[in-house]
């Protein structure tokens, strides 16, 4: 498989609706874009990947596929054109909506909040609310870009193979984030929030600890060791979906 598909399709599937969760998250976005009803898109040519973010009236839905009429629209010849932005190396400019510069200004300003609740600077760190959202966004980057890294990556179709059919919580202490995966016959769903009969169970003591080992800051089996993160119930499948989740650094680190 061409790692620019796998990298491609984490932008599409995994770090757009990360500005869904932000503005749900940072009211101070959400108020920025309040009144808007636009429609913009990202699409790959001649029948490549898509997706499209819809705001209405101050709240954000991301939706993969085209959108028949979007407001401002991205095209892309390849999917290692969406790479190369992703990367920086270029800047493309929309096919549809460029004299829409407001809007585009703000989308600016929604991925630049992104990016920076992303890669945390000192000072995000020791402020609790910035902290949580860094940390949701990281969690959601795991759990949802397994998937993403499952069905698309060869390098872990061994370990895909042989995933037991289970539910894996993943709980950050007292108050969230929260996210689970559900597989079943090979295939990994992946959801935000709570399950009701998870077959294990991963618990992190607290935002700063959860933050040190999402973003590989943190020994993971020393912290297992101090009881800052707790595992309980079927743990052969916490490995296999810790070996696919290692996976993720590889296009996104």
């Amino acid at each position: 498989m061409d790692p620019n598909v796998i990298k491609a399709n984490l932008f599409l599937k995994v770090l757009l609706p990360h500005l869904e969760t932000l503005m749900e998250l940072d009211p101070q976005l959400k108020r920025m874009v309040r009144g808007w009803n636009n429609v913009i898109q990202f699409e790959v040519l001649n029948g490549g990947p898509a997706a499209h973010l819809e705001f209405q009236g101050g709240n954000l839905k991301v939706k993969q596929g085209a959108h028949s009429s979007p407001t401002v629209l991205f095209t892309f010849d390849s999917v290692k054109d969406i790479v190369d932005m992703m990367d920086g190396v270029t800047k493309p400019m929309p096919k549809k909506g460029l004299l829409h510069l407001i809007i585009l200004l703000k989308f600016m300003k929604l991925t630049a909040a992104m990016e920076k609740t992303l890669k945390p600077s000192a000072a995000d760190l020791e402020d609790p609310v910035r902290l949580k959202r860094t940390v949701t966004l990281l969690l959601n980057t795991a759990v949802f870009g397994m998937r993403e890294i499952a069905e698309y990556d060869p390098g872990v179709e061994p370990t895909v193979h042989h995933l037991a059919d289970g539910c894996a919580q993943f709980a950050v202490l007292p108050d969230g984030p929260f996210a689970y995966m559900d597989v079943k016959d090979q295939t990994l769903f992946p959801s935000k929030g709570k399950t009701a009969s998870p077959s294990v169970e991963l618990e992190v003591k607290d935002l700063k600890i959860a933050y040190g080992m999402l973003s590989g800051e943190l020994d993971t089996m020393a912290a297992i060791g101090r009881g800052d993160i707790v595992l309980r119930g079927f743990i052969p499948l916490f490995g296999d979906l810790s070996y696919i989740m290692g996976r993720i650094s590889q296009y996104l680190g």
